[in-house]
């Protein structure tokens, strides 16, 4: 077996579910071997919900997930991995569980409330009072399709009993009832008395009487729990032995049942739900009334108190062990923001494996950094999941005067639009509001109580307090800030003063006063008299504000705002910002710089399953930059062709303009490549679409769906989309798309060459190792053809594996075929397999294109000693002159050239085609033809020894 190192050369993200588990991983080994994977990166792999797509919804961390395959499934796909000396990184989920009754802790929650020895683990809010009856708060289960009472009184509230104890079904949802509560159940006909059944579970209510609810020590509540087990033994042995007793259980369930049309039928059902430690509500009473923190607005993801060293111990079992036993080397963290103390709890993961004596694991979060946005620098991890560098790439390709063009032409089709940055804060305002204004409603309550002590700010009202804590919110330009005890992290204050200046200026109804007294609050900028209570209040208050921010600028931007702002959505991805600013390829180059010296191993993705487009998609779309003018014209025709198709609804055709130029930018970057894929795209697009329009929240949304308009858009695609005599649109519309693939094909693959050299680890999303024209989820998350893929890595190989000249320009004439950049991709990998450390940590130099085309061209050098590569790659391919496809050779690129810095070589080998070639010298030093590199591909990476020349 070969020793196998921690940290990566190459990442390959595996989607894990019950239709490919542990064995179709293991099956898959050789085929990423081949391509140049050192480590698979995998979904999470413990028990989760049953059926579960994703793995997110754990339910057990302490073992696998059955759905995936048995502990000797799991162990043959390690040992694949480790013969190979491939590695694996486990994707851990230390924020959130599954709020099911198949999550055991869960169970024991709502089971014994907040008596429950797992009380602690969830981020539960134990302190309110119930607002009707002034009692300790219960646990609000917003898990109903329907209000309460009507839910009640319908019949859909049905009493079961099965093995695992009495429990309420609701349509297939399990809530359990706490066994100090089963004799409300069991309240026998006293005509029967004379009946053993009846003595029987007489005994058993009476037991239930004394297994009161409340707060108990340790062994107590073990002792309580054992008596319960065998109290509900005893019913289940009673009810499964048929005869009397099971049909006087039956009698029972049905009594308490009640009948719909009585509803005073249905009073010992309520009676028995509000003697449990919860309460059934309808679902959309969650953003109002949450009492325990949900992962952003899903009510059955319930929040982990991961800052509590016991809960890590208790959730990382499994983690830990595989870590220790070398059977995992890396790990990714999963909505690390979501955390409490998020540098605390990867601190406490880092020291619990040193103790163990255990490898030191390569680890990465989670984390969306904003622009501007560094991740803190005192958090012990190797880096972030890669969107960072996905967003500085993306913008190589786009001409910034024509994004300014295309946006003018967005604001006339459209009527006119918002920045970014007011469209972004309108709709974190709206998130705060629909989403989650019960976390709202408990921060202001704090904010309230930390105000009654503060002499200037004692007399503010509830609703200042709310208005200027929304606003500071929703202006805040990060996911979230960072503090610890008494201290914020270095840019806390930058971050936080940015959020009160804008909220001044979006509402300067707000006054000066309050808006101060709240920046005293998150700065915990204390007064000298606080008393040590108060500023645990203050800290306490910062903390559970920076575990809310995050959710709202995730629902508000990348779930609304980028499905609202549509001008070139090729920008519209995760941590990024549409408005492009600046040279894009200086700021990339000084990205990579800043990577290589503080993060180099740090992951860069392209594409993951949380991407809103897919690779392709973007390398298409960023082409309009570069043809505002004829975008417009192309939309304004589309669109005066197609207004027969638009039905009205509410007195408005449909779609709005704004849908419209949504609708035209999506066909474009994901149309299918071949003829035959067009049925099932038609069906994804559908789905797409729908999503989309209740992401934008403009005329349909989640909460409040509205199936009219959303038919009348879906009508209005399938009608365009529909050949005909009458359709004017769609072979325009092909004509154009046609055009754009190729140039979103070369830019697929200078997108591939620079992913995979630039300072950092690629990261890889399964599948899209060849053009990738998917959209968002469930879109990204179909199955992978793994046998063809298979296949062509099989035909593309030549002599070492290079690209034979006569394959070289395979995909690009037509952008059909994606095993170009199959190949490409691999070619790259496997030379920097050969020499990681070159392309990981070691110099890295811009090089400057000179020339009549020196503005389509990026190109950098990586150095070590006298080891060289240089990646070169073209960029605006749809404005060059003469315009070529592919654009190769001189006719292309005339007399461009790549200067190269002193002490490079002369001699070079092209290790994606093989090709030899000479730098020529000139006045300015050596250089490098770009009509020579670009002989045969459009990319190229050169690989020398500088002790040749």
């Amino acid at each position: 077996m070969s020793e196998v190192p921690s940290v990566p050369t190459a990442t390959y993200r595996l989607q894990l579910n019950r239709d490919f588990g542990f064995a179709a991983a293991r099956a898959l080994v050789p085929y990423l071997d081949r391509l140049g994977i050192s480590h698979v990166y995998v979904s999470p792999i413990f028990a989760a919900r049953s059926g579960s797509t994703h793995g997110y919804d754990v339910v057990d961390p302490s073992r696998l997930n059955p759905e995936l395959g048995t502990e000797a499934d799991f162990a043959a796909f390690v040992d694949a991995l480790h013969a190979r000396g491939m590695g694996l990184i486990l994707d851990i989920v230390p924020n959130h569980m599954a709020a099911s009754t198949e999550n055991p802790w869960w169970t024991d929650v709502l089971t014994w409330g907040r008596a429950s020895p797992y009380a602690g683990y969830f981020a539960i809010d134990w302190r309110g009072r119930d607002p009707s009856s002034g009692e300790p708060q219960k646990i609000l289960l917003p898990m109903l399709g329907e209000p309460y009472g009507q839910a009640l009184e319908s019949g859909a509230l049905q009493p079961r009993l099965d093995a695992d104890g009495l429990f309420i079904d609701y349509h297939g949802l399990r809530f359990p009832l706490n066994p100090g509560t089963y004799h409300l159940v069991l309240n026998l006909d006293s005509s029967a008395a004379s009946d053993d059944a009846y003595h029987q579970i007489a005994a058993i209510a009476t037991a239930s009487r004394a297994l009161a609810i409340g707060l108990l020590d340790a062994a107590d509540h073990a002792r309580r729990t054992a008596a319960a087990r065998t109290l509900i033994d005893n019913l289940w042995s009673l009810y499964a032995g048929g005869g009397t007793a099971h049909a006087t259980i039956e009698d029972c369930l049905a009594t308490v049942q009640g009948t719909p049309g009585d509803p005073a039928s249905f009073d010992r059902l309520h009676a028995l739900l509000e003697a449990q430690p919860y309460r059934l509500a309808f679902w959309k009473v969650a953003a109002e009334r949450a009492t325990y923190r949900r992962f952003f607005d899903i009510s059955d993801l319930v929040a982990v108190r991961a800052e509590d060293p016991a809960v890590v111990e208790a959730t990382h079992t499994l983690i830990f062990r595989l870590i220790q036993e070398g059977q995992a080397q890396g790990l990714r963290v999963d909505h690390v923001d979501g955390l409490r103390d998020p540098a605390g709890y990867l601190r406490y993961v880092r020291r619990r494996l040193e103790r163990a004596g255990a490898p030191s694991p390569y680890i990465v979060v989670e984390k969306i950094l904003a622009p501007g946005e560094e991740l803190p620098p005192d958090w012990p991890v190797e880096g972030t999941t890669g969107y960072d560098f996905l967003n500085v790439l993306t913008a190589v390709f786009v001409d910034p005067d024509g994004l300014a063009e295309l946006g003018n032409s967005y604001g006339r089709f459209t009527g006119g639009y918002a920045s970014f940055d007011d469209v972004a804060r309108r709709e974190k305002r709206r998130v705060i509001h629909d989403l989650f204004a019960g976390e709202m409603r408990s921060l202001v309550r704090r904010l309230e109580s930390i105000a009654a002590h503060d002499r200037h700010a004692r007399d503010l009202s509830p609703e200042e307090l709310r208005a200027a804590l929304v606003a500071v919110t929703a202006c805040l330009p990060v996911y979230r800030t960072y503090s610890a005890h008494d201290r914020t992290a270095p840019h806390h204050a930058l971050w936080v003063d940015a959020a009160i200046a804008a909220a001044e200026r979006d509402e300067p109804s707000i006054p000066a006063p309050i808006l101060a007294f709240l920046r005293r609050v998150l700065l915990l900028d204390y007064p000298p008299t606080l008393s040590e209570e108060q500023r645990h209040a203050w800290r306490e208050f910062v903390a559970h504000w920076q575990q809310v921010t995050g959710p709202v600028t995730a629902k508000g931007v990348e779930d609304t705002a980028f499905y609202v702002y549509n001008r070139l959505l090729a920008l519209n991805e995760v941590g990024g910002n549409p408005d492009v600013i600046g040279d894009p390829v200086v700021a990339f180059h000084a990205f990579n710089a800043h990577r290589r010296t503080e993060w180099p191993h740090s992951l860069n993705a392209t594409s993951t399953h949380d991407t809103k487009r897919g690779a392709e998609v973007r390398a298409r779309l960023v082409a309009l930059s570069e043809l505002p003018r004829e975008w417009e014209r192309a939309v304004r025709r589309w669109s005066r062709w197609n207004q027969p198709w638009k039905p009205i609804v509410g007195g408005r055709p449909v779609p709005d303009a704004n849908e419209e130029w949504f609708i035209y930018q999506t066909l474009v970057g994901a149309w299918p490549l071949a003829d035959g894929d067009l049925p099932s795209f038609r069906d994804r697009l559908d789905t797409y679409l729908r999503k989309a329009m209740r992401e934008a929240k403009a005329a349909t949304s989640w909460l409040q769906p509205n199936p009219e308009h959303e038919e009348a858009v879906l009508g209005f695609v399938d009608a365009i989309l529909t050949p005909g005599e009458e359709n004017r649109f769609l072979p325009d519309f092909v004509r154009f798309t046609r055009r754009i693939a190729a140039y979103g094909a070369i830019t697929g693959l200078a997108q591939a060459v620079l992913h995979v050299t630039a300072p950092g680890i690629p990261d890889i999303y399964r599948g899209t190792e060849v053009w990738d024209l998917t959209l968002a989820d469930p879109d990204n998350r179909r199955p992978v053809d793994y046998g063809l893929l298979n296949q062509m890595l099989q035909e593309v190989g030549g002599r070492r594996g290079e690209i034979p000249e006569r394959r070289s320009t395979l995909g690009l004439a037509d952008g059909v075929d994606g095993r170009i950049k199959l190949k490409v991709l691999a070619r790259a990998l496997a030379t920097r397999r050969a020499d990681p450390d070159l392309f990981a940590t070691r110099d890295y130099l811009p090089l400057e294109p000179q020339g009549e085309q020196a503005s389509h061209l990026v190109a950098f050098a990586r150095r070590h000693q006298d080891r060289w590569a240089v990646t070169i790659a073209p960029r605006l391919v749809a404005t060059l002159r003469p315009r070529a496809t592919p654009p190769i050779g001189r006719r292309a690129w005339g007399d461009t050239c790549i200067m190269l810095p002193p002490g490079a070589p002369v001699v070079w080998r092209d290790a994606l085609t093989g090709q030899r070639l000479r730098a020529l010298p000139s006045a300015a030093g050596w250089a490098i033809p770009i009509a020579h590199a670009f002989r045969t591909l459009p990319v190229s990476l050169l690989v020398g020894n500088g002790a040749t020349r």
